[in-house]
């Protein structure tokens, strides 16, 4: 066995020193985890919002169609005004310059009161012409419906006459109402109405032969009273 050993044994003489290989580099430590790249979105770029005082292409649009309208409207309106105006002038212009003044040439230039002649009547009377006439200072003509007869009769008020007293004493059940031209009553006298209008200086009374006519009559005619 020594021998054995001896033979493979050898002085430490003999050996080579180790060759000492440089150390590998220690792989570096792993670098933390990286997040992919966000790919970059081409999202729209935000569009400036419009200021609360300028309006939308719509509404842009409707603003001129609104003040047209109002536009329209008021020409309308003008347009009628006109309308109006020009109706009331010729309706004037009509009756002062085309309806004949009931009354003769001579009682207009000499009545020296004022002419007071009715433009509605009870149905079925019309004011006979021929029967205008003045006398005394008092005029007088009639609206007859057959032999019926209403009476208009037209002189100067008397200065110190109590109207009060005449219609208490004269006029049963007497209304007073008053007109365009002055103060009016209506009553029965002897069964058959009366009227009475003080119109300035000219006292009118309208009376009739009949008692088919009633108060509403004589008030009707009294209210359509024109004067010349």
């Amino acid at each position: 066995m020594d021998e054995m050993r001896n033979r493979y044994r050898m002085p430490r003489g003999d050996y080579a020193a180790p060759v000492r290989r440089p150390m590998a580099p220690s792989p570096p430590p792993p670098a933390p985890h990286q997040a992919a790249p966000t790919p970059v979105s081409h999202a729209p770029q935000p569009q400036p919002q419009h200021s609360q005082h300028q309006p939308s292409p719509h509404q842009a649009a409707a603003r001129p169609h609104r003040r047209s309208k109002k536009r329209r409207v008021f020409k309308f309106f003008i347009f009628l005004l006109i309308l109006a105006a020009l109706a009331g002038g010729g309706f004037l212009a009509y009756h002062k310059y085309y309806v004949k003044n009931p009354f003769p040439a001579d009682i207009r230039q000499n009545a020296g009161l004022d002419l007071l002649y009715p433009t509605k009547l009870p149905a079925g009377y019309t004011v006979d012409p021929t029967s205008i006439q003045q006398t005394n200072g008092i005029l007088l003509y009639d609206a007859t419906s057959g032999s019926n007869r209403l009476v208009f009769t037209l002189q100067k008020t008397p200065p110190t006459f109590d109207f009060a007293t005449f219609y208490k004493q004269q006029l049963q059940d007497n209304q007073q109402f008053f007109t365009a031209y002055g103060q009016a009553a209506v009553g029965k006298n002897s069964n058959r109405y009366l009227g009475s209008l003080v119109d300035g200086d000219t006292w009118l009374l309208l009376s009739t032969n009949t008692s088919s006519l009633g108060a509403s009559d004589f008030t009707q005619v009294l209210n359509s009273l024109k004067k010349y």
